[in-house]
């Protein structure tokens, strides 16, 4: 079985790894327009940016469905790294 090398980052004005960077605050919807739409165009044309934001759409849709008694249920180490991981994350904005 052959596999094809992996494609280079799309010819446009904006590096994959800004886009990484900035996708939280995409979905956030907290970027100026036109940052907005030059990371739109650059979606339009990079399936692998894509690729990055639809799974993050999914993790954030599938832990908007956890409840307290769903971490509650984790084992402690899990859910203290969990917990720590949030509060960073919390700090850091």
């Amino acid at each position: 079985m052959t596999t094809n090398p992996p494609a280079p980052p799309p010819e446009d004005d904006l590096p994959c790894a800004v886009f990484v960077e900035m996708v939280t605050d995409y979905l956030d919807d907290a970027i100026p327009a036109d940052l907005r739409a030059r990371l739109e165009a650059h979606l339009g044309i990079c399936p692998g940016c894509t690729s990055i934001l639809e799974q993050i759409q999914r993790v954030v849709q599938m832990a908007g469905r956890l409840t307290e008694d769903d971490v509650d249920a984790l084992p402690a180490a899990d859910r203290e790294q969990l917990m720590a991981a949030f509060r960073s994350a919390r700090q850091e904005r």
